[in-house]
């Protein structure tokens, strides 16, 4: 994929037209990770293992292939108990894969209870929470997005 933004060690490089690219003069015996700049790809694409940091010795080079695979998302709407008081939008869902894929992602509520959570790797469980503002979990459950279908809509959470 061509035009990919990537950094390591304090420098830049982008992507070929046949998804190559190169890092000259990176820093030895240190741990280096490559961070790709999100903004510069299809927004539903991300690595399909996580990135990886590595270690150069003086006088090597390294070769890294970052496979970049197609996601998911969720979306929904959280209820709440009939005379709750429970504001909706200071709450929090919380979703975190099963692989250690990323960071939990964490997407605040609407006013209305909705939420829509993007770049949910599919066919890995991911553990579902709402939390409230002091951290506690109010709702808990597994669930996995279908690669056959990359989204699961209309989650329905009561609490």
């Amino acid at each position: 994929m061509k035009g990919v933004r990537l950094t390591a060690g304090g420098q830049k490089a982008e992507t070929d037209e046949k998804g190559f690219y190169r890092f000259e003069g990176l820093p030895t015996s240190q741990k280096i990770q490559t961070v790709l700049d999100m903004e510069s790809y299809y927004s539903f694409l991300v690595p399909a293992e996580p990135v990886r940091a590595f270690e150069l010795r003086p006088g090597t080079c390294a070769s890294y292939d970052i496979a970049l695979v197609e996601t998911g998302g969720i979306d929904g709407f959280v209820y709440r108990n009939i005379g709750s008081d429970l504001e909706l939008q200071s709450l929090i869902i919380r979703c975190t894969d099963s692989k250690g894929f990323d960071e939990p992602k964490e997407q605040p509520l609407d006013e209305e209870g909705f939420f829509v959570v993007e770049k949910i790797h599919t066919d890995v469980p991911y553990l579902i929470e709402i939390i409230d503002q002091s951290g506690a979990v109010l709702y808990s459950e597994e669930i996995t997005v279908s690669s056959m279908d990359n989204w699961l809509s209309g989650l329905v959470i009561q609490l």
